[in-house]
């Protein structure tokens, strides 16, 4: 898993999102008892949102590019699922 947030990391440092927090149990395995699950959630800003319709189409076409395959809500980045969820308004940020 570190390997897939080494790659999250250089998206923000890309600019393809603005900031990231990773949540669920994947955060809690970083602070508590390890427990079982399937992805990593990953809460993204984006950059430019001047519509209420967020495309990640750059975030995906980026990551195919360096090899990760979307799987349908994620992405398998270093054998890792990652799901990308945006920050769709300014309480959710």
């Amino acid at each position: 898993m570190e390997r897939a947030i080494e790659v999250i990391h250089q998206l923000r440092q890309q600019g393809l999102i603005r900031d990231y927090a990773m949540g669920e149990a994947s955060a809690l395995m970083f602070y508590a008892e390890p427990a079982l699950t399937y992805d990593v959630d990953i809460f993204i800003l984006m950059e430019g949102r001047e519509s209420e319709i967020i495309s990640l189409a750059p975030l995906y076409e980026h990551l195919k590019a360096q090899g990760y395959t979307p799987h349908g809500e994620q992405v398998i980045i270093e054998g890792v699922p990652v799901q990308f969820i945006v920050a769709y308004n300014p309480h959710s940020e």
